[in-house]
């Protein structure tokens, strides 16, 4: 919905829920940051429902785990900030819990 992806990227035509997850210090300008999944959601005109939840503390692919992605994240100056568990839990249900709600509206 960024970049290039945004010329073909109708956010308007978008017609199922969507939910979408941000780490509060991901810093990803017009890609993945908060504010560019905000943006994103008021564009997203045709789906029933559009959300963001905005977890604190915690920056870009705070759900991933994978020690290639812990690695790269300490080698970046400054360091990014390791895994959080307990954020990423939090994110996995209330994703969990928004498919759950909205598949069974769609079924």
């Amino acid at each position: 919905y960024t970049g290039t992806a945004a010329s073909i990227f109708q956010a308007a035509a978008v017609d199922v829920p969507v939910h979408l997850s941000c780490g509060s210090l991901d810093t990803f300008a017009n890609f993945s940051s908060c504010h560019a999944l905000e943006e994103l959601r008021a564009r997203l005109t045709g789906a029933p429902t559009a959300s963001v939840a905005q977890y604190p503390g915690v920056g870009h692919g705070f759900l991933n785990s994978e020690n290639w992605w812990e690695q790269w994240k300490a080698a970046q100056t400054p360091p990014r900030d390791p895994y959080n568990p307990a954020i990423a839990s939090q994110a996995l249900h209330e994703a969990i819990a928004f498919l759950l709600t909205h598949m069974q509206r769609l079924s």
